[in-house]
């Protein structure tokens, strides 16, 4: 093998495959890249990356170790010009730039396992890369539980108007993105976390296509991944959301100035999982983080933009702190929140602005009123007279 290319564009190459290089593990030609002429693979065996390079100069195979080829790289300028070549009777790869030189351990190339695309096509998505966003913002509620391997990444399935829905639960919370992406998919279609991540970091996705050996191939500008689906049956996630029509309260409120309280209160919470209570009355929702012994604690007071059947909702509702920042975080884009309780013990309904996104969330037990409903007498006062 000989290839000749600047550092810069072989850096950006292996920055790309990166996620799916083993560290460690006890195949060694997993922690290599496999070099075939001015393409560069990685894979863990559950899922592969394959992009290109530009390069003045690329013949041969070989299978290089990653890292300290990716560490050298990185010393180098961008634009310093440098070659790599590995004989085909095994030994070391040689790196050469115009400072010095370098061996590097490589392994058989033969020995380099590549997944190997199906014929069969059993689903091709159109519009692919509306998916991108909506598994970006599925991915938070994936769990990482392995006794349930099967909540481990992002449930995609088609609706009933052929349009495709990405879906994240971990049994305490749940988000149901729709997207405008189209294709009539196979039923428990699972993608594994590992690869969400990579796909969500790749960006512009160009193509999804699903073969018969429950594979998942998609394609980007320049670069391809491949990941096998996780072999599971996703539980009917529709039985836990609360229906919108009997809903017996709801509120809606500014999600900027919500965010801002609740990013205050976890700034507080100190080590402890702690939850935060919330109290509402005609105009205010008052939010207290739950009481932990000798720490901080803290409440505050956030006008509500409406109020719907204010005698429907509980005297209180808990959330714990660390999952309602991240519901937040969802909404980002929505400059308000709706939150819709159809009875005190079961689980809550969050949407946005246009509906696009649900999220459900379970609440915790032992709700407390008590210090909460004090920022009503204590702070709305302030409050008026800021306003």
């Amino acid at each position: 093998m000989k290839i000749e290319t600047t550092a810069g564009a072989l850096h950006a190459a292996l920055k790309t495959v990166k996620p799916a290089v083993q560290n460690w593990c006890v195949v060694p030609v997993l922690q290599c890249v496999l070099f075939d002429r001015n393409n560069v693979y990685a894979t863990d065996l559950d899922f592969q990356i394959r992009t290109t390079f530009a390069a003045t100069k690329a013949e041969g195979r070989a299978a290089v170790l990653f890292k300290p080829l990716c560490s050298i790289l990185g010393c180098l300028p961008k634009e310093a010009n440098i070659s790599l070549t590995a004989g085909s009777k095994g030994g070391p790869a040689v790196l050469r730039y115009a400072e010095g030189e370098c061996e590097i351990p490589t392994l058989e190339a033969p020995d380099f396992p590549l997944f190997e695309k199906s014929p069969d096509t059993v689903c091709d998505i159109e519009n692919a890369g509306e998916l991108v966003p909506a598994l970006a913002t599925a991915l938070s509620c994936a769990s990482t539980e392995e006794t349930r391997y099967y909540l481990n990444g992002v449930h995609l399935h088609t609706l009933d108007n052929g349009t495709v829905r990405a879906v994240a639960t971990d049994g305490h919370r749940m988000a149901c993105v729709d997207t405008g992406a189209t294709g009539a998919l196979p039923a428990n279609v699972i993608i594994p976390t590992f690869a969400v991540r990579a796909m969500v970091d790749l960006g512009a996705l160009k193509r999804l296509t699903l073969d018969s050996k429950n594979r998942l191939w998609a394609a980007y500008p320049g670069v391809t991944l491949a990941a096998k689906l996780i072999d599971g049956t996703f539980p009917d996630y529709r039985r836990v959301i609360p229906d919108a029509d009997k809903v017996a309260g709801a509120v809606e409120f500014d999600r900027f100035a919500l965010s801002r309280a609740v990013g205050r209160l976890h700034a507080l919470k100190g080590r402890d999982r702690r939850a935060v209570h919330l109290c509402f009355d005609d105009r205010h929702v008052a939010l207290a983080l739950s009481h932990v012994l000798d720490e901080a604690r803290g409440r505050e007071l956030v006008p509500l933009e409406r109020c719907e059947g204010l005698d429907g909702l509980p005297d209180a509702v808990s959330i714990s702190v660390d999952y309602f920042r991240d519901m937040l975080s969802v909404f980002k884009k929505s400059p308000t929140l709706r939150m819709a309780i159809v009875d005190a013990g079961g689980p809550i309904r969050f949407t946005g602005h246009d509906d696009k996104v649900l999220y459900v969330q379970m609440p915790m037990h032992g709700a407390d009123s008590s210090y909460a409903r004090g920022a009503f007498d204590i702070l709305r006062p302030a409050t008026q007279e800021a306003a």
